[in-house]
């Protein structure tokens, strides 16, 4: 799966989150929170999703790695290759 295929796969689970989003044009550098509005709820939801949508479980993370779509789409990429 490449970057590009992972990231449709995120803003789909974001819009799924956050219906009233306008993503068309997702850069990686979007910050979660500032830019999406998404809080720790919505942050736990996302991670549960993720975890379905890509059949991982994510390990140990802070809360601080994961701030922009570039991360997210980054972590994925790194699981799915391990």
């Amino acid at each position: 799966m490449n970057r590009a295929d992972i990231k449709q796969k995120l803003v789909a689970i974001l819009l799924s989150l956050k219906p009233n989003l306008t993503l068309e044009n997702v850069d990686d550098d979007v910050n979660l929170l500032k830019d999406l509005g998404i809080d720790s709820i919505t942050m736990l939801m996302m991670a549960l999703s993720i975890e379905k949508a890509f059949s991982f479980r994510f390990e140990s993370l802070r809360p601080d790695q994961l701030q922009t779509v570039g991360d997210v789409c980054a972590y994925i990429e790194k699981r799915l290759a391990s």
